[in-house]
């Protein structure tokens, strides 16, 4: 046979058919299980870290106020109250905890470290030194018990 006869014979090369979009490769299945478990935890994990960031915040003013030497001791104690009732009203009911003052307020605080440090120790000046014109207060021990307080909420 001559080539001529025998390249009468060769087809055209037929290409391939174009691959389905259905069902996916094995990698486009990692994606969209990854990109579902990213859509379900972001939330999940936003919310946490806005919580770490929160906290952090009002442990740093907590701290500030810990710093400032102009303040006298009412006005120290009034200042870690208000700090411990924002701190509170954004983590409780505001129609459980704003209206709460005095020994209700310090009951309130003991239920959540689940003991009795405000209302019989150091605490219990939050409800009556803010009230008082020469107020003695143990900064010191206010405020750790204010930062105990503040790390357990969130």
């Amino acid at each position: 046979m001559e080539p001529s006869e025998l390249l009468s014979h060769l087809h055209d090369i037929q290409a391939p058919p174009a691959p389905s979009w259905w069902p996916p490769a094995p990698g486009w299945w990692l994606v969209m299980l990854g990109s579902l478990v990213l859509a379900l935890l972001t939330p999940r994990l936003w919310r946490q870290q806005r919580g770490y960031w929160q906290r952090r915040r009002r442990i740093r003013a907590l701290d500030a106020l810990n710093q400032r030497q102009d303040l006298d001791d009412a006005q120290f104690t009034a200042a870690v109250s208000r700090l411990l009732k924002y701190a509170a009203l954004s983590h409780y009911q505001r129609t459980e905890v704003a209206a709460l003052y005095g020994k209700n307020w310090l009951e309130f605080l003991d239920a959540q470290l689940e003991g009795q440090e405000f209302s019989q120790g150091c605490g219990q000046v939050l409800a009556s030194a803010p009230y008082q014109a020469q107020a003695q207060v143990d900064r010191a021990a206010l405020s750790h018990l204010a930062r105990r307080w503040l790390q357990q909420q969130g």
